[in-house]
């Protein structure tokens, strides 16, 4: 990669953790935090962009994770304000967010194709999802009747030519208090893993991975 590699890793996973953050947020306030978001290299061509209004987009600062800027703005506004440099192209990238859709496959495409259009460098996918601490008995964790919960952001990263380079997972189980709150447990789980030479991944995030990926060649 002709990117700073370190710092390339680094801006996605501060990302990562204020998207956790934020999402946690939403949990505690009973909303759903499920969301695709994709830091672009760059701005578009117009013509590629539907719709008038992009947004909320948002800057970020890559060492800190912290919000620069959010705002709704015509996709004009949105080049012409990046094209004056009022982002910083090492230390600030503009997301754009892919709402979250019932229809998986059709969220998972609509991921791919933004992604590759965008030259995305990297795609953080919130999902708040149910767990369970004994996966081999069920074939899926919601037919646990002890279950729990999690906020999980998993970002991939992607080279200039569009080839997923690494993976990141960021995940927080809780429980409910007896009035139905969520109690977040302690420990987060952190996992990364980066590609080595020609090797794949391991197949971290499943058929979701795939099918995302399979549409940005």
């Amino acid at each position: 990669m002709s990117e700073n590699t370190n710092q390339f890793f680094e801006q996605g996973k501060a990302f990562a953790r204020m998207s956790l953050g934020m999402a946690k947020e939403q949990v505690m306030d009973g909303l759903n935090p499920n969301i695709a978001l994709i830091a672009s290299r760059k701005i578009p061509s117009v013509a590629f962009m539907p719709g008038d209004i992009v947004g909320p987009a948002m800057s970020f600062d890559g060492e800190t994770g912290e919000m620069i800027a959010e705002y709704e703005t015509s996709k004009e506004e949105l080049i012409e304000e990046t094209m004056r440099g009022d982002f910083d192209e090492e230390n600030a990238s503009v997301v754009i967010p892919v709402p979250f859709m019932n229809d998986k496959p059709m969220w998972w495409m609509t991921i791919g194709m933004s992604a590759r259009v965008m030259e995305a460098k990297f795609i953080s996918i919130i999902a708040d999802a149910w767990t369970s601490k004994e996966p081999e008995k069920y074939d899926r964790p919601s037919d646990d009747p002890n279950r729990g919960e999690i906020v999980n952001v998993l970002t991939l990263f992607f080279n200039e030519e569009m080839g997923l380079v690494a993976a990141h997972s960021l995940a927080h189980e809780y429980s409910r208090d007896e009035d139905g709150n969520p109690v977040f447990e302690e420990e987060i789980m952190d996992n990364f893993e980066q590609r080595e030479d020609d090797k794949p991944l391991s197949r971290l995030g499943g058929p979701m991975v795939d099918a995302i990926v399979s549409f940005l060649s």
